[in-house]
């Protein structure tokens, strides 16, 4: 209905340079173009393609001509705009999220994107591409649009392995835009491992773009797939195991970061080198060091982190003079809670803090300093970075036995709940870990629980040295508790 009043109104209505009836007719061909594919109220689109206009063609003299040649706005849906762009390009690029009226929000009006309508009148129209060469697809994966995707593999079935001016397959378009949920749709759906060691004109396969993005969700995804090459080489000879290893910047870098795994889990996999002399792959395609700005930049990070280790190292040793329920004014200043289990882990924890901060505050200063050589620098930066994480984990621990001390025998809810509180703290900055422990899972299938206990191996070996600590701090005060009690038994 909604069509049909626009339409109506558009009858009355003169382009502004006028030109007669076909002139007028060629404005709205190009205008209703953009309409057809950018609103769809109430089945607007589906309405349009079904009228009759047969004012649409230049006029014919004959009637018979006429009745012979019937046309429908559906020849819209094959025409593109300024860009190339037809209906069906601008219709991909929209999320379907009509479901949302249901579930969330009932009262929310979305657009309902009509790419069924679009072909079931010109199924021609997914094999149109725009002047730059991207088809449908290509636009759909560039934007995360699964359902599109499906609904043109399922009606256009030779659709998926449609090239665009740089050779690139939707699957290549989806990794280069970070679309995890196209690279998962297609390294699950067995009917498209066909095209996932398809190369672009580059000779770059999926996964070579994925370790170019650097995104460690999409290459766990790939290389979880067993149809996925490993060992494929670009036109510049370099395998993924090339690529990762030149991706590597030779300064200061986390270890844990997407492409180190990545090429860690390359060479847990067995993937090949390529063809190509390690003298110029060195030269051409690795990062070159560039000793005066890691320098400065070390000096930089440095300086910040100091900071952090100086404050923490300043509230650990207040909190020794300042201990949790005061002092006994008739024993020579001896704690009041002296004897707890919970004082005495509060004691120890607040010990490491300090211990912790202090080193990190020395591992920094030397980091900072110019004249020191950069390798040495390196090694006190990242040993710093490790003892500031740890002190906070112990602070975070000191304080919730502090509160729990106090608070505990007046309100234990209370002193459980600021417990878990802390222990968020606790268990902060471990994000690596997970990404870690989903990369390992889906490798599973290529390499079993071979490469994933290697993995897990690594995770407990971060974990550990990042926790160690916290045996003595609640095992020494149940261990000394335990044995002076059996000191007064009889």
């Amino acid at each position: 209905m909604a069509g049909r009043v626009l339409y109506e109104v558009w009858e009355a209505w003169t382009p502004p340079s006028g030109g007669g009836p076909y002139r007028k007719q060629q404005w709205k061909r190009v205008t209703w173009m953009g309409v057809s594919g950018k609103l769809d109220g109430n089945g607007f689109t589906k309405d349009l393609l079904g009228w009759e206009c047969k004012e649409i063609i230049p006029p014919v003299h004959s009637e018979q001509s006429v009745q012979q040649t019937p046309n429908k706005f559906s020849v819209l849906a094959e025409r593109g705009d300024k860009d190339g762009s037809t209906p069906l390009h601008f219709a991909v690029s929209v999320e379907d999220r009509s479901f949302i009226n249901i579930c969330w929000f009932p009262f929310y009006r979305t657009i309902n994107v009509p790419i069924c309508d679009l072909l079931e009148v010109k199924q021609s129209v997914a094999f149109q591409p725009d002047i730059t060469g991207s088809f449908p697809i290509h636009i759909a994966a560039s934007m995360g649009v699964l359902n599109a995707i499906s609904i043109l593999l399922e009606k256009c079935h030779d659709c998926g392995g449609l090239p665009d001016a740089k050779g690139r397959t939707f699957l290549h378009v989806a990794v280069e835009k970070k679309r995890c949920n196209v690279v998962k749709f297609a390294c699950r759906n067995t009917k498209l491992s066909w095209m996932l060691n398809m190369q672009d004109s580059d000779g770059n396969t999926a996964l070579h773009l994925a370790i170019q993005a650097g995104d460690l969700g999409i290459f766990g995804w790939l290389m979880g797939n067993q149809q996925v090459c490993l060992n494929l080489a670009n036109k510049n000879g370099l395998t993924p195991l090339d690529l990762a290893e030149s991706k590597i910047p030779p300064q200061f870098s986390y270890k844990w970061t997407a492409r180190n795994l990545m090429y860690e889990t390359l060479k847990c996999a067995k993937a090949e080198h390529g063809n190509i002399r390690r003298d110029r792959f060195e030269k051409d395609y690795t990062f070159q060091a560039d000793v005066e700005n890691e320098s400065e930049r070390m000096t930089k990070l440095a300086q910040a982190a100091i900071v952090g280790s100086v404050l923490i190292a300043t509230v650990t040793f207040a909190a020794a003079f300042t201990l949790p329920g005061g002092y006994r004014q008739d024993d020579s200043g001896t704690p009041t809670l002296a004897g707890s289990y919970t004082f005495h882990a509060f004691v120890i924890a607040m010990a490491f803090a300090y211990v912790y901060s202090s080193l990190a505050t020395f591992g920094l200063i030397y980091s900072a300093m110019p004249f020191m050589d950069m390798s040495v620098r390196r090694m006190y930066f990242r040993g710093s970075l490790q003892l500031i994480a740890c002190s906070l984990r112990t602070l975070a621990v000191s304080f919730a036995l502090a509160v729990y001390t106090v608070v505990a025998p007046v309100d234990r809810w209370t002193a459980l709940v600021v417990c878990l509180t802390a222990s968020v703290v606790m268990g902060f900055g471990h994000a690596n870990v997970l990404q870690t422990l989903a990369l390992a899972w889906k490798l599973l299938a290529r390499m079993g629980y071979r490469l994933s206990a290697m993995l897990l191996a690594r995770i407990i070996m971060q974990l550990a040295l990042a926790y160690w600590s916290y045996i003595p701090i609640f095992g020494l005060p149940a261990y000394l508790k335990s044995r002076s009690i059996g000191e007064h038994q009889p």
